[in-house]
């Protein structure tokens, strides 16, 4: 886990280094799930593997930071703090909206208290975002 020292002149910021197993490329702005594989029925969980969230994934991760993360490729990732660059759904989201992460891993705006059935809330919107945009946000992911 890195920890940005304290300055003032810099909002706080948490990450941690995952290992994408998505088999593709994870793109920056875009949140990431745990992987939990369940081989002969009994799951599997080491603390480090991530894939893009798919349906129903209440275990966000973290937000990739970097512009770009290969497939089985060590990146790093942001689970705490102020994020510039989160990714919109295809409805975009505005200052104010608390956020979920869909199954492609972009920023959606949730129900109050996250009960429509998506991922708990992870974000909370500091800008306004047009659709498949970019926004700030505080984040508070899982990744702790």
């Amino acid at each position: 886990m890195l920890i940005q020292q304290v300055n003032r002149d810099d909002p706080d910021q948490v990450y941690s280094i995952f290992r994408n197993r998505t088999g593709g490329i994870l793109t920056r702005g875009k949140a990431s799930a745990y992987e939990i594989s369940s081989d002969a029925g009994t799951p599997e969980f080491d603390g480090v593997s991530v894939r893009t969230p798919g349906a129903g994934s209440f275990l966000v991760a973290g937000v990739v930071e970097r512009a770009e993360i290969e497939a089985d490729a060590l990146g790093l990732f942001q689970i705490s703090g102020f994020h510039s660059a989160l990714v919109a759904d295809s409805v975009g989201f505005t200052a104010g909206d608390a956020l979920k992460v869909d199954a492609a891993g972009d920023f959606d705006v949730a129900a109050v208290g996250g009960v429509d059935g998506g991922p708990t809330i992870v974000a909370i919107a500091l800008d306004n975002a047009a659709a498949s945009g970019t926004g700030a946000g505080l984040i508070k992911c899982m990744g702790l």
